[in-house]
C-alpha cells in the first residue's frame, strides 16, 4: 500500500486527538480523538450506511438485531468473532446523531458519537470517541481513520464487502494510519 493512499485518507478528513479535561491524570486519564469527514451522498443515505444491519455488517461488523435506545447487541468485526465486543445505544436521533456505549479490545467502556450535518456536497459526518486511554486513542484513531474510508466505498458500492479485501492490503493500511496518528497522540504506544 502507497503512502499516497494514506496521504488520499488523511486529507479527506480532519481529525484531533485531546485529553479530557475532567479525567484523571497519569496512568488512567482519558483522551478524545474526534474524526470528520464530508461524504458524497445524503444524511439519510450516510445514515443507513451506519446503522442499518445489512449494511453495517459488509464494512464494518456484524450486529444481529437493530438495537434500541438502551439496548446492548454483540457486534462482531472479524469473521472468526475475535474481534467481538458489545454496543449499547445510548441516544439515537435519525438522521442527524447517534451514540453508543463501546466496550471492547481491551480498553474498558467508552462512548462513540456520530453527528450528521448536510453541507453543500453531502454530508459531513463527525465521529467523536472519548474515554480512552493513551493507547487507545493512539489505535482508535488510525482505526477509525480507515473506517471512515470503508464508509465511502461501501456507500459508493452496494456490493463492496470488507471481508474480501485481502489481509495484507488492510495491515498496510492501517500501519499508514497508526504513523499518522503518532504525532497526535505520543505517548499512545506507551499509555
Amino acid at each position: 500500500m502507497s503512502t499516497t493512499l494514506i496521504e488520499q485518507i488523511a486529507a479527506a478528513h480532519t481529525r484531533a486527538a485531546q485529553r479530557t479535561q475532567d479525567g484523571p491524570t497519569g496512568d488512567d486519564e482519558r483522551w478524545t480523538i474526534v474524526l470528520e469527514r464530508d461524504y458524497d451522498a445524503t444524511p439519510e443515505e450516510v445514515w443507513a450506511c451506519w446503522t442499518e444491519p445489512d449494511r453495517l455488517g459488509r464494512w464494518l461488523g456484524r450486529i444481529d438485531r437493530q438495537p434500541e435506545v438502551g439496548g446492548t447487541v454483540r457486534m462482531e468485526m472479524a469473521p472468526d468473532g475475535e474481534a467481538a465486543h458489545d454496543v449499547t445505544l445510548l441516544d439515537c436521533e435519525p438522521p442527524t446523531s447517534l451514540t453508543v456505549r463501546w466496550g471492547g479490545f481491551g480498553e474498558g467502556e467508552s462512548e462513540v458519537r456520530l453527528g450528521l450535518t448536510e453541507v453543500e456536497d453531502g454530508t459531513r459526518l463527525r465521529l467523536e470517541h472519548s474515554g480512552l486511554r493513551a493507547r487507545g486513542a493512539w489505535s482508535y484513531g488510525a482505526g477509525w481513520g480507515e473506517v471512515l474510508h470503508l464508509a465511502d466505498r461501501a456507500l459508493h458500492d452496494p456490493g463492496f464487502d470488507v471481508a474480501v479485501v485481502e489481509d495484507e492490503t488492510r495491515g498496510s493500511l492501517e500501519e499508514g494510519l497508526q504513523h499518522y496518528w503518532d504525532e497526535l497522540v505520543p505517548t499512545g504506544r506507551g499509555g
